[in-house]
């Protein structure tokens, strides 16, 4: 039970079994811990505190759990830098084992750093994050959350996004690189997508949830209502399912064969 209780700046405090000052002029603890700091809440053992002018750094080698009002994460190792006039966190980094809750958002990687004041955060090794509308892995996402109602993600190498379609169908998509919200997507680098019975493969393809359209550049090949095609760049609207290739087009249906500049495919239904 915690029984010694610091309080130093406004609205700061730390409690712990034991407290002392370090040769440094800062404050540690060993056993188990919270440093209160705002509205943010430090859980875990072994803190190391240091007030150095206008900022208040925290490092604990030790597992940790950072609560706010509106999120929460945890990791083997933490490191925070708070504004100490307004408490806000300038900077963090958790390492080993990172995962997060926020909202109907989660995830978690090896390592994450939280960066501008709190608006960016950057998952790296094995990174995982999901919401109700998207399912992302890569070996870096970051996330941009300057509009909390739309947060934008930037997912790097080996990108996998899992998603739903307006019939509730899912979409895979296989990519170097995925930066957009999880309503209109830019993908770069060996596309791959899979819907139902459908592949489309391009260098690059803008998919939008919103507008139901997609559109493949550079390279297209495409598996559609049983039409093979190869061509420059294909637009594909979801709503009226037709596919639009444009330049260089190639394709072949059972026996059949087309070369053209320019072709339409709509399913039947």
């Amino acid at each position: 039970r915690n029984h010694a209780h610091l309080i130093f700046g406004a609205d700061r405090s730390l409690s712990s079994d034991t407290i002392w000052s370090n040769a440094d002029r800062g404050v540690e603890t060993r056993t188990e811990s919270e440093l209160d700091v705002g509205t943010q809440v430090i859980k875990g053992s072994h803190f190391v505190i240091q007030q150095n002018g206008d900022t208040v750094t925290f490092v604990t080698p030790n597992p940790a759990t950072l609560i706010t009002d509106e999120r929460q994460s945890s990791a083997d190792a933490t490191e925070a830098v708070f504004d100490s006039h307004s408490n806000q966190l300038v900077g963090l980094k958790q390492n080993g084992h990172f995962q997060f809750t926020q909202g109907d958002r989660r995830g978690h990687s090896e390592r994450a750093r939280v960066e501008d004041n709190g608006l960016t955060s950057t998952l790296e090794g094995g990174a995982v994050v999901s919401d109700p509308k998207m399912h992302i892995e890569a070996d870096s996402v970051r996330i941009n959350q300057s509009d909390p109602k739309a947060p934008t993600y930037l997912a790097i190498q080996h990108v996998n996004t899992l998603t739903a379609d307006s019939d509730g169908v899912q979409v895979l998509v296989k990519a170097d690189r995925a930066d957009g919200n999880s309503d209109k997507v830019l993908y770069t680098g060996n596309v791959s997508l899979w819907r139902d019975n459908a592949f489309i493969q391009s260098n690059t393809m803008e998919a939008s949830q919103a507008e139901k359209v997609l559109h493949a550049r550079g390279n297209v090949r495409s598996d559609f209502e049983l039409v093979h095609a190869t061509s420059d760049s294909m637009d594909l609207d979801n709503d009226a399912q037709i596919a639009h290739y444009v330049g260089n087009v190639h394709a072949r249906k059972q026996e059949m064969l087309i070369d053209s500049a320019d072709m339409v495919v709509k399913a039947v239904k």
